[in-house]
């Protein structure tokens, strides 16, 4: 029986590295035996959703925990919800992932890990573009008082419009002052009428 359940996991493991047509890819240059080996490089045993998770990571840009869970079983065919967050969590200690929390938005992740690049929110639509962080001196990591902090990481979330939203708004410009307004549009009008601020979250070990 034992012997039966570690085959199923292999068969799993084998089908995460096939593209989308079912074709086997060359495991030398495939990204699921890459994958594997991060995995087992930070320590951690190779399962089928783990893989399936990060996988998932890796194949999308920034992704909320029910975007990877649709990517994932459709790749397993079925995996529960509890364990793409238990393997999230999993993967985010052993820092093979990386979480982002963007204000009003849900978490979410990214496989591009180990340095200090920041991120674009659009305001309208959402879309996140990442920011690459000086080279060499950071003045993100030099506060002007760290309060007895060892500092390590500093997130930087630039808000403005995509070049797309830009147009749009553009082309649909708010009504005059003196027109009556419903309440979501006013609301709308007012985030608008905001600069695009920057928002520094300093985290410590």
């Amino acid at each position: 029986m034992c012997h039966h359940d570690d085959m199923d996991e292999d068969a799993k493991l084998q089908s995460i590295a096939r593209d989308d047509k079912g074709n086997n890819i060359d495991r030398e240059n495939s990204i699921g035996e890459y994958l594997k080996e991060r995995i087992r490089a930070a320590g951690m045993r190779v399962t089928a959703p783990r893989l399936a998770v990060l996988a998932a990571v890796h194949n999308g840009a920034h992704l909320n925990a029910d975007e990877i869970m649709v990517i994932a079983r459709e790749r397993l065919g079925s995996l529960s919800r509890q364990s793409v967050y238990d393997n999230l969590y999993a993967l985010l200690d052993a820092g093979l992932v990386r979480r982002i929390e963007p204000a009003n938005a849900p978490a979410l992740y990214e496989a591009r890990v180990g340095d200090n690049h920041h991120h674009l929110v659009c305001r309208e639509c959402g879309r996140i573009e990442d920011v690459d962080c000086v080279v060499g001196h950071r003045p993100c990591l030099e506060p002007a008082t760290t309060h007895g902090f060892e500092l390590d990481e500093a997130e930087v979330t630039f808000w403005g419009y995509c070049p797309a939203c830009k147009a749009v708004i553009a082309q649909n410009p708010p009504p005059p002052q003196n027109q009556t307004l419903s309440r979501d549009q006013t609301d709308r009008n007012d985030d608008r009428q905001k600069t695009p601020r920057a928002r520094t979250i300093i985290y410590t070990p």
